[in-house]
């Protein structure tokens, strides 16, 4: 008969006391084989996850036999570099929760973010002519007001529209965590030639680089989240109870008592 492992993690998920649960585990962790230990510490850890990333359990280790119980150990190491490595990258993101404040973004789920902020990446990109490659629109207007031909007034409201679009796209918050100031129109047409230059360059790669970064988060941070769930969920096949020692505890229900 096979053991239910549903109604394992059904247990483990109405238990009164958590604590007490954790603490018989790894007291009573060299009467059950490793194959099934992992098992157990993944479902115990799925169910409080919370007194996990709280507690310093990895501390355990040191009393843990590495010949006897690898794949348990190795269950305790993951999760703990996994969360580590979570942390680090929602403390990135928060950096763009605090730059980027656009609700119906923060209100989505993890892939549809990363979808939009590739869309935002090409807008950017297509705003300074180089979606298909090419040569950056910075790079042509800067020729053009340098020269002061007769083009340079249309380029400078060109510019003035690009920069603007900029704008709307990442929103005024945006540019104060950057440290770029928004500059009115009078003002903006009001700059020496090589300020125009450089503040419109600045924008375009600063920002381009900034959303490649952010995109890097996200992507990584998803790709946690997704080893977590596999970590903690596991695909399990039926395991019979005749293969199970007699060292072994019967249905393991000594830990819910």
């Amino acid at each position: 008969m096979p053991i239910n492992w549903k109604e394992f993690d059904n247990n483990i998920k109405n238990i009164k006391y958590p604590h007490v649960l954790i603490q018989k585990f790894f007291l009573s962790l060299e009467l059950i084989k490793d194959v099934h230990a992992s098992i157990i510490l993944r479902y115990i850890i799925k169910n409080n996850i919370v007194i996990f990333i709280n507690n310093p359990f990895f501390v355990c280790i040191k009393y843990i036999s590495k010949e006897k119980y690898p794949e348990t150990i190795d269950i305790l190491i993951t999760f703990y570099e996994l969360i580590k490595q979570k942390m680090k990258l929602l403390n990135n993101i928060k950096k763009w929760y605090e730059a980027y404040q656009n609700k119906f973004f923060w209100n989505k789920k993890i892939d549809k973010q990363i979808e939009d902020l590739y869309l935002m990446k090409n807008l950017i990109k297509a705003n300074f002519d180089t979606s298909k490659g090419g040569i950056p629109f910075n790079f042509k207007m800067a020729g053009i007001i340098k020269n002061n031909s007769l083009d340079s007034s249309d380029t400078l409201r060109t510019t003035v529209e690009r920069l603007r679009n900029v704008l709307k796209i990442m929103g005024r918050e945006y540019f104060k965590k950057i440290n770029l100031p928004i500059f009115s129109e009078t003002e903006f047409y009001e700059l020496e030639s090589d300020e125009i230059i450089k503040y419109t360059s600045i924008v375009y790669l600063k920002t381009v680089e900034i959303i490649d970064t952010t995109i890097d988060f996200f992507e990584n941070y998803n790709m946690i989240c997704l080893k977590l769930d596999s970590l903690l969920n596991p695909f399990l096949i039926n395991i019979e109870e005749d293969a199970i020692l007699n060292d072994d505890i019967e249905d393991m229900s000594y830990l819910m008592n």
